[in-house]
């Protein structure tokens, strides 16, 4: 069947295997749309139910299928990719064998060579990422600003701003991360008067923004702040069993040594002398006082230290300390009566 213009004159034809060809693109296969200058031109095409629009998209292609290209230069270097969206100008343009891939805007995606299972939206998204597969990225990030470089990366969620700066990262772990300019990073809202609560989260140590309404803050420092020095737990008796009542814990805390430190300027941490435990000494006294936490880039544990529970037994210690004055002052006064 001949497709015509309105003059008459010729301006491509449906083949029998409902392959289009228009203005001089003879694609092969079966059920390939082929519209602009090299667009599904390669010779040996083979692969079907492409569809492919705009100069020299997909032009690369051969075993590729159930491919879509909008815009000059989609998938141009895709070859035997399939299941593929590409619309914008270079929009997955180096992608060559990469496999149920959505990129949509200018360069979105542009130097993905082999990654599979991606979803780049936005001018450039993704544009620096090569290798790394079934990462999803929803703005102007790239794959390298801002601090984060996950270009070879997989399984990470990245929203960004019109400027390519991440604003909120999940890594493959599903660790959450937030970046901010400014403070706070996070705001709680009340839904029914609009106030300012809940909790809020800052860049320096020092600046946090307005105080007003805020109930909880976490401090770039470390410091937990809150307004009305409340912090409880669980505590209900149904909740619990095997109630007894807890060993002594006198020496215990005699043993601990509390020492005056710094954190080392390499750590990141403000490093003003502070007075605390060293999780390794504690260990060797109360090892169920410590913890640990492992690095999920280098694999290196950390030690914690559980005051919360320390401060528990320092009760439990200072109600001995109570019952031996209250023994002595009586033998005190036995004495004095005497």
């Amino acid at each position: 069947m001949a497709l015509t213009k309105v003059t008459g004159q010729g301006i491509g034809s449906i083949d029998t295997e409902g392959t289009i060809k228009l203005d001089g693109n003879y694609p092969t296969g079966t059920g390939n749309v082929a519209l602009g200058d090299t667009a599904l031109d390669d010779g040996s095409l083979s692969g079907g139910s492409n569809t492919a629009i705009g100069s020299a998209a997909m032009t690369a292609n051969t075993s590729g299928a159930s491919n879509t290209a909008l815009g000059q230069n989609a998938l141009a270097s895709n070859s035997s990719g399939s299941s593929n969206v590409a619309i914008g100008s270079h929009a997955g343009y180096t992608t060559t064998t990469t496999g149920d891939g959505t990129f949509v805007g200018v360069g979105a995606g542009q130097n993905a060579t082999s990654a599979d299972h991606n979803t780049y939206v936005g001018r450039y998204a993704g544009g620096d990422m090569t290798s790394g597969t079934k990462n999803t990225i929803i703005g102007r990030y790239a794959g390298n600003s801002g601090g984060l470089d996950i270009r070879t990366s997989s399984n990470n969620v990245v929203l960004s701003d019109g400027d390519g700066n991440p604003r909120v990262y999940i890594d493959n772990a599903g660790t959450n991360y937030i970046w901010s300019t400014s403070a706070p990073m996070i705001w709680g809202r009340n839904e029914t008067n609009g106030a300012v609560t809940g909790l809020a989260y800052c860049n320096t140590a020092s600046h946090i923004g307005s105080f007003t309404g805020q109930v909880f803050r976490v401090m770039c420092d470390g410091d937990v702040e809150n307004a009305n020095n409340s912090y409880g737990s669980l505590s209900d008796i149904k909740l619990k069993e095997n109630i007894v009542n807890a060993n002594s814990q006198w020496d215990d805390l005699k043993a601990l040594q509390v020492r005056n430190y710094n954190f080392k300027e390499e750590t990141g941490y403000s490093t003003h002398t502070q007075i605390g435990l060293i999780a390794q000494e504690v260990e060797l006294i109360s090892p169920n006082l410590v913890g640990q936490s492992i690095d999920n880039e280098t694999n290196e544990t950390t030690k914690t230290v559980n005051y919360s529970v320390l401060y528990m037994k320092a009760v439990k210690a200072l109600q001995e300390a109570m019952t031996r004055i209250e023994t002595l002052e009586a033998k005190v006064a036995t004495l004095e009566g005497e």
